[in-house]
């Protein structure tokens, strides 16, 4: 790759500032790196201020068939993590559109915030808060739970094992559910294999880490909920739609659930209690979707993202290819 490579890279998700050194690399390869165009007086589209580049280091925004016959200058899509759910990929390998995501490079960070969703769900934290606020009375008997007994985890991949790691330190027995990965890899880390239904019945923490498909849509569900034989605290920082909302109000209402911590929701991002019946539970702690949203976090995945699209223009392997089949129909890079 010459050092007046013509390529431009956008990256609408975790841009580090001007100069950051984690782009260093793509300027001294002549490629050009730019954060995204804010939406000026003239409003315009995403696909309007992304279409004249040849990579996108993106976020979750959704490249569905729509979007993608939009960009015919697109050549990889560099997904900004893990999750992959809102790319048609099966589509982009058919316009010869390489996608990638940084398998691994969020996993520290989001399993510190499950583990924080988790204490602080235990210990009631925000409802605290708001009492020392006067934004809620004072509940007399107001009482916390420790992070003990059995914790469940749905899903195995890095941000699950991740967690198993740090809950070695409290007194806890880790399950997991996973049908993709072997116990013997589980009993590495101290955790046993188990089903669903498992969890279902043992855990009184379940933490969620499964994948956005068409198969794990709403397997939290009202028959998963209304068959729980413990109270349990529900945590998820994988993607909302795991969980039907509605049979979780339900469960946090009569007490099946006794407390949630959610960084995702199915619908991301609603702001008014009086439509979104979630907002107003005292035992439920929302964030937006930020599990990811810190320095270490951002310089991890952007350096892995960097790689690879140097990797990428230049016609060597890149790590976290998700649609190898794009290589029949590839855009020319020249």
């Amino acid at each position: 790759m010459s050092k007046t490579s013509p390529f431009r890279v956008v990256v609408p998700c975790g841009w580090l500032g001007e100069g950051h050194p984690v782009f260093a690399p793509l300027a001294e390869a002549g490629i050009e790196c730019n954060p995204l165009e804010p939406e000026g007086p003239a409003r315009k589209t995403y696909i309007e201020r992304v279409k004249d580049y040849d990579c996108i280091v993106a976020g979750g925004e959704p490249f569905s068939r729509e979007v993608l016959d939009q960009l015919p200058r697109l050549k990889f899509i560099q997904r900004h993590g893990a999750g992959y759910d809102a790319i048609d990929l099966d589509y982009a390998a058919r316009l010869g559109i390489a996608v990638a995501n940084t398998p691994g490079a969020n996993a520290a960070s989001v399993a510190e915030f499950a583990l924080m969703l988790m204490l602080g769900a235990c210990h009631r934290v925000l409802e605290f808060d708001r009492c020392v606020k006067g934004r809620t009375p004072w509940i007399k008997g107001l009482t916390c739970r420790a992070l003990e007994g059995t914790v469940g985890l749905v899903g195995f991949g890095a941000i699950a094992r991740a967690l198993a790691r740090l809950l070695t330190v409290f007194p806890v027995k880790v399950m997991a559910y996973d049908p993709l990965v072997d116990a013997a890899v589980m009993r590495e880390l101290g955790v046993e294999k188990c089903e669903l239904d498992d969890i279902r019945r043992r855990a009184n923490i379940i933490s969620l880490h499964a994948q956005a498909l068409p198969t794990t849509r709403h397997m939290i569900g009202r028959e998963f909920l209304e068959g729980l034989e413990h109270e349990v605290i529900l945590v998820n920082t994988a993607r909302g739609s795991l969980i039907d909302e509605a049979a979780l109000i339900d469960a946090l209402t009569t007490g099946k659930v006794v407390s949630a911590g959610l960084d995702v929701r199915e619908l991301e991002w609603t702001s008014q209690a009086n439509v979104d019946p979630l907002l107003s539970l005292p035992n439920v702690i929302i964030t937006p979707h930020v599990a990811t949203d810190n320095l270490r976090c951002r310089v991890t995945v952007n350096t892995m993202a960097v790689q690879n699209i140097l990797h990428f223009f230049a016609g060597k392997p890149i790590q976290g290819l998700l649609n190898p089949t794009y290589k029949e129909n590839a855009r020319p890079l020249g």
